[in-house]
């Protein structure tokens, strides 16, 4: 069984998981934050404030709370405590009606929010939403992005997942060694390191709309195939994990910058991105669930092709 040295302050963790079912843009939740707030949208389409001042926060609230109605969460809300203190993260899957640009329609995302809490209030928020979510809610059709993965069931399935009877050392040895596969350069090579779990599932949570979001079993192997013949030279850089009151969770941020030739793109390309990690791991250390959230503009920006502005305000 893995242990936690995170220790949850209970009044922090109770705002979070209040901030988490909220719609936190209306007026009555004004309450939570603190009189300096400031919002960070990092994935928001082109035409959307993305790095807010306090001033720009209250007027996005605001147009949030004009444009969109009968908002509501999806059961399965999840809110850790981090071991930075002050710091924590949200996951949640959000739906609601809302009217853009003189358009009706309905906006559903999933949701991974960085909050820090200062005396007992929220004093910043950094949300990841997904992009694509905001133009299918008033029908603009975004770019094709081309995914020509080789078919799962070519795939040989991989071996099972050896049975260890670990010690502290060698379990917490193992929990490194599957932290780090996630951030290495070659993560897309399956003989990197032995991490998964046979009942592993890989999410591409804000993928486009040509690729799958969900992998089991050699759906996982076939995009790694697809990853390794498409990338290139690169990097994984400023990687930061964030250990939670949870021990079986572990979140990750990390940018990466890869040379790439996916997508229907010739030569040429290049693929910079800031994502989210979600991993979870069993008590043997190995993972089970594996979330990446990324700015899905940046698919399209690595293949040369734009996409039209959003109409914020509008």
């Amino acid at each position: 069984m893995l242990r936690s040295k995170v220790v949850a302050d209970p009044a922090g963790l109770a705002l979070a998981r209040t901030f988490a079912g909220a719609a936190y843009w209306r007026e009555e939740y004004r309450s939570l934050f603190t009189e300096d707030v400031r919002l960070d949208l990092p994935y928001a389409p082109p035409g959307m404030w993305q790095n807010m001042t306090h001033n720009e926060t209250i007027y996005y609230f605001r147009w949030m709370s004009a444009t969109v109605s009968d908002w509501k969460y999806d059961a399965d809300i999840k809110a850790f405590a981090t071991d930075v203190d002050g710091v924590y993260w949200v996951f949640r899957t959000g739906e609601g009606k809302v009217k853009w640009a003189k358009k009706e329609g309905i906006f559903r995302s999933k949701m991974a929010a960085e909050i820090h809490i200062t005396d007992g209030k929220i004093s910043y928020i950094k949300d990841h939403l997904d992009m694509t979510a905001y133009y299918a809610a008033i029908g603009i059709e975004l770019p094709h992005f081309q995914y020509d993965a080789p078919d799962p069931a070519s795939i040989e399935p991989r071996p099972a997942a050896p049975v260890v009877q670990h010690t502290d050392e060698s379990l917490a040895r193992q929990i490194e060694a599957t932290l780090n596969f996630f951030i290495n350069p070659s993560y897309w090579d399956p003989e990197v390191n032995c991490v998964l779990a046979d009942d592993f599932i890989h999410e591409l949570v804000f993928a486009p709309k040509d690729m799958p979001r969900v992998y089991v079993g050699t759906e996982y192997d076939s995009i790694n195939a697809w990853l390794g013949a498409h990338m290139g030279d690169g990097e994984v850089y400023d990687c930061k994990f964030y250990n939670t009151d949870n021990p079986n969770v572990y979140i990750a941020e990390f940018n990466c910058y890869f040379d790439v030739n996916w997508g229907g793109a010739v030569e040429g390309g290049h693929y910079s991105n800031r994502e989210i990690s979600y991993i979870e791991l069993n008590d043997a250390g190995l993972c089970t669930r594996l979330d990446e959230y990324f700015a899905t503009t940046s698919k399209f920006n690595s293949i040369g092709v734009s996409i039209p502005s959003f109409p914020q305000l509008y």
